[in-house]
């Protein structure tokens, strides 16, 4: 997977520019979706148990005097009031030593609670209590205090479903976002991929025009911007190569024809004329030196043969 990733990537620029765009997106809509529900969650837990506290508060203010008066008709009424929120799971009054005096199951009136969580409420001073506080439930428990007397406690449990299921909502639309985001961000990648490589392309192909020997020509991008700056310089270069060739071919021009008025100047000689290289090979000779060589030595000679040779 690598190894494709890598081919792909070397590619071509539009590859590169794809991808590169569509990562970035993904890792900022990422960090955003995920930001986004941390946050949302921590204010829906939040709110949650501050909800859970206001009722415990209201259970442990408005049953004063139902649990003064150990009137459990009262405090049932009372606790199915606060048990039509939809949120609320139970819902309960403990006397000091633990013992139910209401309850939303009614079979559980006067009972003990034995579980751990109930018991930590018989040690301590009385004061308003975070029992439980995780993902699907919200134990808070008040005092019910008349005066300076203590009466018990006022206790709610509050469900964290519906919490649960906003998140899931809310998970569920940032991995929307975040899809939207990569499809957007990679149409819009492949549009800006597709007009560099498109002048690229043209640059490349110019390149090739150049060096298969075309000249004459000019590329024409018209715009301010990188792209525009090397299109104009390709240009400028191109003139520079066409000047430099149009002053090499007249020089070629010239020196032709001053080799030619020197040849003839040679060739009409009387004189014998030859140039050897340093191996002492013939590079060229007039005709005279031709004719004497031949009627002195009796071979002929040719350029590039060795002046010994020759001679032997």
């Amino acid at each position: 997977m690598i190894e494709y990733f890598r081919r792909f990537w070397a590619t071509s620029i539009r590859h590169q520019l794809i991808t590169g765009f569509v990562l970035l997106i993904a890792l900022l809509m990422s960090v955003l979706v995920i930001a986004l529900v941390e946050r949302q969650s921590d204010f829906l837990r939040k709110q949650s148990q501050e909800h859970a506290s206001d009722l415990a508060e209201i259970m442990a203010t408005s049953n004063t005097s139902w649990v003064l008066s150990n009137d459990v008709v009262g405090m049932q009424e009372a606790l199915q009031t606060i048990m039509r929120d939809h949120d609320v799971r139970y819902a309960m009054l403990l006397a000091p030593d633990g013992r139910v005096l209401a309850h939303n199951q009614p079979n559980l009136i006067g009972r003990y609670l034995q579980d751990a969580t109930s018991r930590s409420l018989l040690v301590g001073t009385p004061r308003f209590r975070m029992l439980v506080a995780h993902d699907e439930l919200v134990d808070v428990a008040a005092p019910v205090i008349a005066g300076e007397r203590f009466l018990g406690w006022a206790r709610v449990g509050v469900s964290q479903e519906r919490i649960a299921e906003n998140l899931r909502q809310v998970k569920a639309q940032g991995v929307f976002f975040i899809l939207v985001a990569i499809v957007s961000g990679a149409l819009f990648a492949v549009f800006m991929a597709e007009w560099l490589a498109r002048r690229l392309k043209r640059l490349a192909e110019a390149i090739a025009q150049v060096r298969s020997g075309q000249r004459g020509f000019r590329i024409h991008f018209q715009r301010k911007d990188e792209i525009g700056r090397l299109g104009d310089d390709f240009n400028l270069m191109l003139k520079v190569l066409e000047d430099d060739e149009e002053r090499i071919r007249v020089a070629q021009r010239e020196l032709q024809l001053a080799n030619a008025r020197l040849n003839g100047i040679i060739d009409g000689s009387p004189d014998l004329i030859a140039a050897l290289d340093v191996d002492y090979r013939y590079l060229a000779f007039n005709d005279a030196f031709e004719r004497e060589f031949e009627k002195i030595f009796g071979r002929k000679i040719h350029l590039g043969m060795c002046i010994f040779e020759a001679l032997a």
